[in-house]
C-alpha cells in the first residue's frame, strides 16, 4: 500500500514536470553529446553555479533514483557527500557515492544549465566501469523527476534518454566542526605537523597541525569520537569519548619521550 502511494505520488509529480519545467516533446533527437559537452565545458558558454546554497538540498542527503534502460528497471542508491568542493573555474559541486546493485561508484552533482529540461537545475556524472552516466532532474519536497543517460566507454555512444523518478530516503545528518591548537605542554609552545585523528563507530579523520600547530576539521557529522593526538617522539595525547554535538574548540597539550 505505502508503495502505491510513493509511486502514485512520484506519478503525478513527474506529470507535472511534464507541464512546467519545459521536457522537450522528443528528448532522443536532442544532440546528445551535448550534455556531456556541456559538463565538461570550462569557460562562460555554460553557466555553473558558483553559490554552494543552490546545492543545499543535496547535501548529506541519500536519494533512490529509477528508471528503466534497455527494459531493465533500475534503482540507483546515491549518498551525497557533508559538503562542497569548488572546481578549477570557480564553479561548485556536491561528490557522492552510488550503489547500483551489488557495485558502488563515485561522481559529482553541479547546479548548471541543463540539457533536457530547460532552464537551470540539478546535473550530475557518475562514472561507472563501462559507462559513464549523466543524471538530470528537477526537486519538489522529497522527489524528483528527470532523466537519466549514459554513454559507453568502449565506443563513446551515447543511449537514449530514459524519464527517471526520484525520492529522498534520508535526510542530512548535522554537521560539526572542531578546531583547536596542539602546544607543548612545558612551554606553550606550537607543534608543526602534529597528527590530529577523529574517530567514531562509522567514520574517521585524520589531518596535521599547521606550523601555528593549529588545525581544523570543517564538516564532520555530529557524534561522539576518540580523539587522539601523536606526533614522532612524543608522548600521545588521547581522549576517549568525546561528545561533538556542535562546533567544538579542542586543544591538546604534548610532552618529549
Amino acid at each position: 500500500m505505502k508503495k502505491n502511494l510513493i509511486m502514485a505520488a512520484l506519478t503525478a509529480v513527474f506529470l507535472f514536470g511534464l507541464v512546467s519545467t519545459g521536457f522537450p516533446a522528443n528528448p532522443a533527437d536532442i544532440e546528445i553529446s551535448e550534455l556531456e559537452f556541456k559538463i565538461k565545458r570550462s569557460d562562460d558558454s555554460v553557466w555553473f553555479s558558483k553559490d554552494p546554497n543552490d546545492l543545499d538540498a543535496l547535501i548529506g542527503t541519500t536519494w533512490e533514483f529509477s528508471y528503466s534502460e534497455g527494459g531493465t528497471e533500475i534503482t540507483d542508491t546515491v549518498y551525497f557527500e557533508p559538503g562542497i568542493s569548488t572546481t578549477s573555474n570557480g564553479s561548485v559541486r556536491v561528490g557522492c557515492f552510488i550503489e547500483s546493485g551489488t557495485d558502488a561508484y563515485s561522481g559529482g552533482f553541479y547546479f548548471a544549465d541543463r540539457v533536457f529540461m530547460e532552464g537551470r537545475g540539478f546535473r550530475g556524472i557518475i562514472y561507472k566501469d563501462a559507462v559513464t552516466c549523466f543524471y538530470e532532474f528537477n526537486m519538489n519536497g522529497d522527489l524528483a523527476n528527470g532523466y537519466y543517460q549514459s554513454k559507453s566507454v568502449s565506443d563513446g555512444q551515447f543511449s537514449d534518454p530514459y524519464l527517471m523518478e526520484g525520492i529522498k530516503t534520508a535526510d542530512a545528518e548535522p554537521i560539526c566542526s572542531v578546531s583547536g591548537k596542539i602546544t607543548y605542554k612545558r612551554t606553550g609552545k606550537p607543534i608543526r605537523n602534529a597528527k590530529v585523528k577523529l574517530k567514531s563507530e562509522t567514520d574517521k579523520h585524520v589531518i596535521k597541525t599547521d606550523e601555528n600547530g593549529q588545525y581544523k576539521f570543517d564538516e564532520i557529522i555530529c557524534g561522539t569520537y576518540k580523539i587522539k593526538v601523536t606526533k614522532k617522539n612524543h608522548r600521545s595525547y588521547k581522549e576517549e569519548r568525546v561528545a561533538i554535538e556542535e562546533d567544538i574548540v579542542f586543544d591538546a597539550e604534548l610532552k618529549h619521550k
